[in-house]
């Protein structure tokens, strides 16, 4: 998704801004464009592990201790059963689309190359910093409270992946209402003098 801006803003995009005539709905629809493709990426990825478990055992909602403390050596006994589809379903959703829409908004502001170095170092960084100000560390079931005892609680997680997604919307709506798009191609295209 890095460059997928950018390629717009030089390309159709300029065309359905035209037609949407809000620079706000335009920003609006790039995101929701975003947050449909993570979706439809977790609906596919659930549907399949379903479908394999189903076939395999018999599907049987929850997390099975033993099998996971045979095969990661970490003990899940301390998430219950309503504490599952939150932390295994709902919360990677919503701090996916948070990191895509930054990702998202840093290509839009700098380029493609600083928005995939900055994503890069945040979630390499989450990996050696257990703090709950790191997006990544949500991501990891090792980090999380009931099982590691840290302060990484899956409530934080979301509430980081809501504002994440509330400030990337605002952000972006505002950086594109000052921002010439139209003129962008007539620049980049003008002879140079002496030519």
């Amino acid at each position: 998704m890095s460059g997928y801006i950018q390629q717009e803003e030089q390309n159709f995009g300029q065309q359905v801004l035209l037609r949407t005539k809000s620079r706000g709905i335009w920003w609006s629809g790039k995101c929701c464009w975003c947050i449909l493709g993570t979706a439809v990426y977790y609906c596919i990825t659930y549907f399949v592990t379903a479908l394999f478990a189903l076939f395999r055992q018999g599907f049987q909602p929850g997390l099975s201790a033993q099998l996971h403390e045979l095969l990661s050596h970490i003990d899940v006994s301390g998430i219950g059963n309503k504490n599952i589809f939150v932390i295994l379903v709902l919360m990677p959703v919503i701090l996916s689309t948070g990191l895509m829409l930054f990702q998202l908004l840093i290509s839009s502001i700098f380029n493609p190359l600083v928005s995939m170095v900055v994503q890069t170092v945040i979630l390499s960084v989450s990996g050696y910093f257990c703090t709950p100000f790191l997006p990544g560390n949500y991501l990891m079931l090792m980090r999380l409270s009931p099982v590691s005892g840290e302060n990484i609680k899956w409530e934080y997680g979301i509430s980081y992946g809501i504002l994440l997604i509330a400030a990337c919307l605002l952000t972006g709506k505002i950086y594109y209402s000052r921002k010439d798009l139209c003129g962008l191609n007539y620049k980049q295209n003008l002879p140079r003098r002496g030519k």
